[in-house]
């Protein structure tokens, strides 16, 4: 049976990984005056949709079980 991770293939998930997040980080960079403007309150929304899913398992907990 083959190993699943050979060294080569180890190297290409690391090295396509860095580029990867270097990509991420120039693109945000490029971008970040626009985020700061459109995207103001977004934690807003991230806060009402974990509230949500808190209220969504609590009340499944409590009505329906586990």
């Amino acid at each position: 049976m083959e190993t699943l991770f050979t060294p080569g293939r180890i190297w290409f998930t690391l090295i396509f990984a860095g580029c990867f997040a270097l990509v991420l980080v120039f693109a945000y960079r490029k971008d970040i005056q626009v985020h700061r403007k459109y995207f103001r309150n977004a934690w807003v929304v991230l806060l009402a949709v974990l509230l949500f899913l808190a209220l969504f398992l609590f009340l499944k907990r409590k009505f329906i079980g586990v």
